[in-house]
């Protein structure tokens, strides 16, 4: 009797496994966040075993990687309305998710690769702009409402509401308040708010 053959990506059932685990990560990201795709949530969504997850995504954070290449989830949400409790409601729930070794994780493990990894640098760019779009459609919104008098370059929002976050839980391994995110907001928009 010979062998079994390896589980490949060109192997049928290896290549239906794939499709299945990444849209139950893509359910999980959808609706928990990436920082509860882990390998026992996902296999329990997807129906399949946590071995079968090892064997084609060694880390959670190369099953993240994997299935945010193939999702459409933007860090920021749409809002529909006043700005400064959305954007406070937002920013708390990307410090919570922050806060999920997963999501670190990912973050550098993405990091990491982008660059020597030209799908990676491209991945990058692609949450880049998914994140930016809904954040920079929210302000320019502000400003029209009267909401805020001005707002910060557009190339400027992450870095300045996302990039506190990140360096807090990645740097410093601490946990964020809601007094931090109310900090960094008025950081960065506290000059244009009405007087």
């Amino acid at each position: 009797m010979s062998p079994a053959a390896p589980v490949t990506h060109t192997d049928p059932r290896s290549a239906r496994t794939r499709v299945v685990v990444l849209a139950a990560a893509a359910k999980v990201i959808a609706e928990e966040g990436a920082g509860a795709v882990t390998h026992q949530h996902v296999a329990e969504r997807a129906g399949v075993g946590r071995a079968t997850m090892y064997r084609h995504w060694p880390t959670a954070a190369d099953l993240l990687y994997e299935a945010l290449a193939e999702v459409e989830a933007p860090l920021f949400r749409h809002s529909a309305g006043p700005f400064l409790p959305w954007l406070r409601a937002e920013l708390r729930r990307i410090a919570t998710e922050f806060g999920q070794p997963q999501s670190m994780q990912f973050a550098a493990a993405l990091m990491s690769r982008v660059q020597f990894d030209s799908a990676a640098a491209a991945l990058r760019d692609r949450l880049v702009a998914r994140s930016q779009a809904p954040l920079i459609a929210a302000v320019q919104r502000a400003v029209r409402d009267g909401e805020l008098t001005g707002a910060p370059p557009p190339g400027d929002l992450l870095a300045a509401l996302v990039g506190p976050l990140q360096f807090r839980a990645m740097s410093e391994g601490r946990p964020m308040s809601s007094e931090f995110v109310d900090a960094v907001i008025d950081g960065a928009f506290g000059k244009y708010l009405p007087t």
